[in-house]
């Protein structure tokens, strides 16, 4: 592959940690393009020339097709508990979407990268530990 001819397309743009990710992509040279998946548009995503928004309220009515066409997927995509609303509310972003995500990359040539928290561990009696694990080997 040569520089430049690397696509991306990123869940969770919108957070610390995606916010951060896409403006290195936006640096990068090794990637021209950028899709970030968002609920609603953004004005500072706007403002890159790599980005372009994908707007879906509901991230599991992403699809074979909206990722077919990229070389890396990043998921930045999580949440606490406490933001979420609910535990199941936290599960159905912090695991649902995101194995969502990864059963729609699994069996293409598409890189995935995750970024997870500290303290992930199945065994934990914190919940919020326990899902993030779940998240990592499924």
């Amino acid at each position: 592959m040569r520089i430049g001819d690397k696509k991306a397309i990123v869940i969770g743009a919108t957070g610390l940690v995606g916010e951060a990710l896409v403006a290195e992509l936006e640096q990068s040279n090794d990637f021209s393009y950028v899709t970030v998946v968002v609920r609603k548009n953004s004005d500072k995503l706007k403002s890159y020339s790599k980005v372009n928004q994908l707007i879906l309220e509901d991230f599991l009515l992403l699809n074979d097709e909206d990722v077919s066409t990229y070389t890396h997927a990043f998921s930045c995509l999580g949440s606490t508990i406490k933001q979420a609303g609910s535990k199941q509310a936290f599960y159905a972003i912090d695991y649902e979407i995101n194995a969502h995500f990864a059963d729609l990359i699994q069996d293409k040539n598409i890189h995935l990268l995750v970024v997870s928290a500290l303290g992930a561990n199945a065994n934990s009696p914190v919940f919020y530990n326990k899902v993030l694990c779940t998240r990592q080997i499924s």
